[in-house]
């Protein structure tokens, strides 16, 4: 693949935003740089440089502040905390392409002020902090191209002035302060990764060449050492070729550079994070590798440590007050942005999580504050540039949010952790969960997957989880029902079939059935399904028979429905569906009839149970299965999420009964695979999980969303019971890193 498909040039500027975020920027450098041995060439040798747009008039601003987000949106800018502790914004691609913008945002205000704009558009560049307190801005590009072009900020009188070009065209290159105050600036892109190096003398307003490194570096790393050295590691040389392994060390005392042993692993995007003890720790930066290396400069020895919970690119990472490390955000393997944050402990070698973003988000800045706050600015989200800022409080060590309606506080865990399992409230308020999956050696995250026989009730009175006997058969992916004389009926799902004659063992779909009685707190048998199902649905209609429809059979997807009888204790062929529906949901409507949607393109059916028959009724907007789906106040349904042909969706539909018809609604701020939609007693809708730990209320009269927090750990495949005392109680799931969780938590409204 050729540099042009790869990396772009920043006149695509709006095409970088997309669902998929291409890694053609960096979070600009303000990073470090590496350099060489041969003079840098002339201008007359060098690439020519177009012409940049250049703003000859320096357009002055109105004096106008915005409260916590940015004025512009913006990615791929530059970040530099000044003297006085404001953080000076610059450059980056917005809306509109390369933009020459920047704004100041000052902590004791928690405002942002737009500045007189930079003379020349600019992203992929350079903003660094001289000694005097000025910034000095180098290279990067624009619509035009890669550019020479340096200007200084001067943060007393507001101004831009032009500082002498660069020797070399350079974007995607870094620069460093050095402890004598100079600026080393090592490799980027001219026409294709340079090799050279230069340092920039504040006292005599001149570049120099220094030499050249022993790799070219483009889209690296470069972090100032305790000893004054600089490392530069790895890199891409956009040429098809893996990225670099290579890292080198950069002597000011004799301008030389020398090699710095080599990584295990090849990398370009990542981040180069200098620890308390002088280890460097670099992160990310390989697609499929999430695995970290930490870098000893004494025995100048690489050592590979723990895995991050994905593999990143265009991340930050922010060393905090207390010596860990912070990774935020970037792209993941597919390269869509990331909300998750976790940390690194020196201490231990480890990586835990940190918590989620509200907003995924990569090519942002991260920046840590005079008062030890983490700022997150800007970046690409999934639906385009993002002016938000969000801040990690090390202190608290949470993320500090906006406000919030209602409140989230943990709950005790569960005695097993567990993902697709059941959750029903009883008749005494009590909750019971059963089934689902787990790891067969116990450990939550390795081993093989094991289905569960285990029940467990949660009584919110007492603040306990209590075991309750074993189901007759382990499952997972079942349907679990209240019937109307309390106890609850427990239906179909997975298990592990024989082994066949190589000793393997394959999921089937169960048709075997039993009944929870709370007041014996005993299992029994039940009739067996008609067929055998996973992942269907079923719902409790109003004569106290339960409907069961769709799912899979383990030989394909079903439109079939049939009927429980509680009296009888049988089950009845219904009506088939009209559509084949694998992972369906059904919500039983205020006028006693049963909706039907999901698996089967965008349609959707409803089932009277008065004629026993199905009747469609309009279609969603595309295929959608695993939503977030609840019946609303006013009677209608809320659809939110989910996993369509294209991957995970944030859209949001509503169905109205009355008027047999589907409508579109404010979208989520992030695409969400397997929430839960909860419907609360004061008419909104808790939408939680789908991966992200941040939440959200539907409000249906004002067809809008407000934020209702965050959980302490994104999960799906876990559970959502609105228990007596109208709080909600999530349960289990799988967290992102495949982690299989006990966690339990509850939401105050």
């Amino acid at each position: 693949m050729d540099a042009q498909r790869r990396y772009p040039s920043a006149s695509r500027g709006p095409a970088l935003v997309g669902r998929r975020l291409s890694a053609l920027l960096v979070v600009v450098i303000a990073l470090t740089g590496a350099c060489g041995s041969e003079d840098a060439p002339s201008a007359a040798e060098a690439p020519s440089e177009p012409a940049p747009r250049k703003f000859d008039s320096a357009p002055t601003v109105e004096v106008e502040t915005f409260a916590r987000h940015m004025k512009s949106g913006r990615q791929g800018h530059a970040a530099t905390v000044l003297d006085d502790g404001r953080l000076l914004v610059t450059g980056g691609t917005d809306e509109f392409g390369t933009s020459p913008l920047g704004e100041i945002y000052d902590p004791a205000a928690d405002s942002w002020t737009p500045i007189r704009a930079m003379r020349h558009a600019r992203t992929l560049h350079t903003a660094t902090l001289l000694a005097d307190g000025r910034v000095l801005t180098a290279g990067g590009e624009d619509s035009a191209g890669r550019m020479r072009r340096v200007e200084i900020y001067a943060p007393e009188s507001g101004s831009w002035s032009d500082g002498p070009d660069l020797l070399t065209l350079r974007g995607g290159h870094s620069a460093t302060r050095l402890n004598d105050g100079r600026i080393l600036v090592v490799g980027g892109v001219a026409a294709s990764p340079v090799t050279t190096a230069e340092i920039y003398d504040p006292a005599g307003d001149v570049w120099t060449p220094t030499g050249s490194t022993l790799k070219a570096h483009a889209f690296h790393t470069a972090t100032l050492m305790a000893d004054g050295r600089v490392l530069v590691v790895g890199g891409d040389l956009l040429s098809g070729e893996p990225e670099l392994t290579a890292a080198e060390m950069y002597d000011p005392a004799t301008g030389e550079w020398t090699s710095a042993g080599s990584l295990e692993t090849g990398r370009a995007f990542h981040t180069a994070t200098l620890l308390q003890d002088g280890r460097v720790l670099v992160a990310g930066g390989s697609r499929l590798q999430p695995a970290a290396e930490v870098y000893d400069p004494v025995s100048n020895v690489w050592t590979t440590v723990g895995s991050m919970e994905i593999p990143r690119r265009n991340h930050s990472a922010s060393i905090l007050p207390d010596g860990r490390a912070l990774i935020v955000g970037g792209s993941d393997s597919q390269d869509f942005p990331s909300e998750t944050a976790e940390i690194f402990d020196p201490a231990v070698g480890a990586f835990s999580p940190a918590g989620d973003l509200d907003l995924a988000r990569s090519l942002h800045s991260a920046t840590v504050l005079n008062d030890g706050r983490v700022m997150i600015v800007g970046g690409g989200g999934d639906d385009g540039v993002l002016r938000g800022v969000e801040f990690y409080d090390a202190g608290q060590g949470r993320w500090l949010v906006d406000d919030a309606v209602g409140s989230w506080s943990g709950a005790p865990s569960l005695a097993q952790s567990r993902t697709g399992h059941s959750a029903t409230l009883l008749g005494d308020g009590r909750v019971l969960v059963a089934g689902g999956r787990a790891k067969e050696d116990g450990d939550s995250r390795a081993g093989k997957t094991l289905f569960l026989d285990s029940a467990e009730v949660y009584d919110p009175g007492r603040g306990h989880w209590r075991g309750t006997g074993a189901m007759a058969h382990a499952r997972g992916e079942h349907l679990a029902i209240r019937l109307a004389d309390g106890r609850a009926l427990v239906s179909g799902g997975q298990f592990l079939g024989d082994a066949d004659a190589e000793g393997k063992r394959g999921v089937e779909a169960l048709a075997a059935s039993e009944i929870y009685d709370p007041a014996a707190g005993q299992w029994s048998a039940a009739a067996d399904m008609t067929s055998p199902r996973q992942r269907h649905a079923g719902v409790a209609l109003p004569d106290g028979r339960v409907l069961v429809v769709g799912g899979d059979s383990g030989e394909g997807a079903l439109a079939s429905a049939e009927i429980y009888d509680p009296a009888s204790d049988t089950w009845t062929a219904a009506a088939p569906m009209s559509n084949e529906r694998p992972f369906p949901a059904l919500l039983l409507l205020q006028d006693g009839r049963a909706l039907a949607m999901g698996g089967a393109g965008g349609s959707a059916e409803i089932y009277d149970p008065a004629t026993g028959e199905w009747t469609d009724t309009g279609s969603l907007s595309t295929r959608i299965t695993q939503a977030g789906v609840a019946l609303m106040s006013d009677g209608r349904v809320l659809v939110a999420g989910g996993f369509g042909p294209q991957g995970g969706l944030n859209s949001v539909e509503v169905y109205d009964p009355a008027a047999g018809a589907w409508s579109m609604a404010d979208a989520l701020r992030q695409r969400r695979i397997g929430p839960t939609a909860t419907p609360l007693p004061s008419g909104l809708v808790l939408v939680a999980g789908g991966r992200t730990a941040g939440t959200l209320l539907f409000d249906p009269s004002a067809m809008a969303w407000v934020p209702a927090g965050k959980m302490s750990q994104g999960r799906r495949g876990h559970t959502a019971t609105l228990l007596l005392d109208g709080t909600a109680l999530l349960t289990g799931g799988e967290a992102r890193n495949s982690v299989i969780l006990a966690l339990t938590e509850i939401y105050t409204p």
